[in-house]
């Protein structure tokens, strides 16, 4: 697992922010309001038309805004990479569409019976996802995507989760969905094919 870490931040340190990279800092708002999760992801494009995102989501005490009594808490770690096919731009405003795939590594943890922490069990997914953003001036950024994979290894036991999200985590396969906010350090050059004036 470690290994498989350090191979997805490598991209992230070989980087430079130079006049053809960027960085794309967001939070997913969707994932907080109805997941009561904090969802965060950075995404550092390697090429004009390639990107590589690492997300990190957690949900359950401390931190529950549902004012649910959770029994559980998770951390998913989602490495992704993104395909960027077309891209626009209108003024200040320019849009991006990307196809990717995403693998996640989901670690939960339950309460026993007796109320203690250390019921611990792991899942992993892989999947696809299409998506855009839309960029206001270069840099203030609103995002949103659909994706759909496989649990290749589904656990027996979920703590709730809002009625839509049972229905799939139950399954042995993984929706997502993401609506989120975020800024643009630097800029891709190359990835916009056509202005419109």
């Amino acid at each position: 697992m470690k290994r498989a870490l350090l191979s997805l931040l490598l991209p992230f340190a070989l980087t430079p922010l130079t006049a053809q990279r960027a960085v794309d800092l967001s939070i997913n708002t969707l994932a907080l309001r109805y997941e009561n999760s904090l969802t965060g992801a950075a995404e550092v494009s390697i090429l004009p038309r390639v990107g590589i995102v690492l997300g990190v989501a957690y949900q359950g005490d401390p931190f529950d805004f549902s004012g649910n009594d959770l029994n559980g808490r998770r951390i998913r770690i989602i490495p992704e990479v993104r395909y960027y096919p077309f891209a626009t731009e209108n003024g200040n405003v320019t849009l991006e569409t990307y196809l990717g795939a995403y693998g996640k590594h989901v670690l939960i943890d339950n309460r026993t019976e007796a109320g203690d922490w250390g019921n611990r069990r792991s899942k992993n997914v892989i999947g696809g996802v299409v998506g855009g953003k839309l960029l206001f001036w270069g840099k203030l950024l609103v995002e949103g995507n659909v994706g759909m994979g496989r649990i290749i290894d589904p656990v027996t036991q979920e703590f709730p989760l809002p009625l839509g999200f049972q229905i799939v985590n139950r399954s042995t396969f993984d929706l997502r969905l993401n609506f989120s906010v975020g800024y643009r350090f630097g800029s891709v050059l190359g990835r916009v094919k056509a202005k419109n004036k």
